[in-house]
């Protein structure tokens, strides 16, 4: 998950720019560590969440994990038949509302508990208004809903119940006017927010206290782990892929310091399902922590500067974005944008409106970014120690 400052932007482009970030989804969603509400300014602030520490399934009795297998194996062979990219869904077995069972929760879509020794769909993780949509379970028998891209942040959590989930609350920040807002009841719906303060949020966020876990592939579901525990964060990621995604020969990965801070960022390149480009992905370390920095990168450029662009499609619109390589966070620079409609060009600068421009002000801006080559190397060569 991507955090991504943006700056205001006129109603008339805000539509266009929105519509072209649409990200791809995450190949890998790991829980994240860190979780924080932007700053006024920086839209970033200090990270206190706590965190304890969940086993991964292999921790479960031999007993109750045939008992779980034979419950949810037969959702499990639905969902990796229907959707488009199964090597990219991820799994927890984790007791989500304290009654001793533990839940099948399968990222961004299902929540499913059992009964009887028959399963049941406990709660829809894509009914939430939460697009795309991460799960992380807190305390207290408590899960966080989450989005974190774009500059669209949303933090809404609910109680687990026995056998459903009910709403308690949640924080948006809009990255139409950057405001906060509290969603006292129905989750995303804008009609019942209430404009707050970032500390106001910040204080919601710190209440609850996140759980640590790791996502698992789904394709393996009822099968030994074939992955290591490895004290390198990196390492970990990559042998990981190793197991997850058939085409891993195909993966490549650079280590470079983006940002000056004498820590090497991941560049990962990974091709994105059913497209001949490739999507750079970046992690950072923080804490000691792997922590994904940034997603759907195309390029990266001279100075610690990421390209993230669209271009060469059968669709005229096109748009090139531009980030500077902050300490925590990618920080945005500007963007260029091609309407698709009326072929104008736009250009929107960090604290600036959006405004239009002729095309030769638009190639300059975009050929003022020089792309670097990296030194890539296939996954299989990354040292697993």
């Amino acid at each position: 998950m991507r955090k991504i400052i943006f700056a205001a932007v006129n109603s008339a482009l805000l539509v266009v720019f929105l519509t072209a970030c649409i990200p791809q989804t995450d190949i890998h969603q790991d829980a994240p560590t860190q979780v924080t509400v932007p700053s006024e300014s920086a839209y970033q602030t200090e990270q206190v969440y706590q965190e304890i520490t969940v086993e991964p399934t292999q921790s479960v009795s031999t007993v109750k994990q045939a008992m779980y297998i034979s419950a949810y194996q037969e959702f499990v062979s639905h969902r990796l038949e229907t959707v488009l990219s199964p090597e990219k869904l991820s799994y927890i077995l984790h007791d989500v509302n304290g009654d001793g069972v533990e839940e099948l929760v399968i990222s961004g879509l299902d929540i499913l508990s059992m009964k009887g020794g028959q399963s049941f769909k406990y709660f829809d993780l894509t009914n939430t208004g939460v697009i795309p949509c991460r799960f992380q379970p807190c305390e207290g028998n408590v899960f966080e809903v989450y989005c974190e891209d774009l500059g669209m942040y949303q933090h809404y959590f609910y109680q687990a119940n026995q056998e459903s989930a009910s709403f308690i609350t949640g924080v948006s920040r809009d990255p139409s006017d950057g405001m906060w807002y509290l969603h006292s009841k129905d989750g995303a719906y804008t009609e019942n927010r209430q404009q707050i303060t970032q500390e106001e949020a910040q204080n919601i966020l710190d209440s609850y206290t996140r759980v640590k876990f790791r996502w698992l592939p789904l394709k393996q579901f009822g099968k030994a782990s074939e992955s290591m525990e490895y004290s390198d964060p990196y390492a970990q990621y990559i042998a990981d892929a190793l197991v997850r995604y058939d085409n891993v020969d195909t993966f490549a990965y650079a280590l470079l310091d983006l940002n000056g801070d004498n820590i090497d960022e991941l560049i990962t390149s990974q091709p994105r399902s059913g497209q001949g480009a490739a999507s750079l992905q970046i992690f950072t370390l923080q804490d000691g922590e792997r922590k994904l920095y940034a997603s759907n990168i195309s390029y990266i450029c001279t100075d610690g500067i990421l390209e993230e662009c669209e271009e060469g499609q059968t669709d005229p619109g096109q748009y090139y974005a531009f980030y500077r390589c902050g300490t925590s966070d990618p920080e945005f620079i500007e963007k260029i944008v091609r309407d698709p409609i009326t072929l104008y060009w736009g250009r929107v600068e960090a604290g600036k409106d959006g405004r239009t421009i002729t095309e030769e002000e638009a190639m300059s801006v975009i050929n003022s970014y020089q792309q670097i080559e990296l030194d890539w190397k296939p996954f299989t060569q990354y040292p697993l120690k």
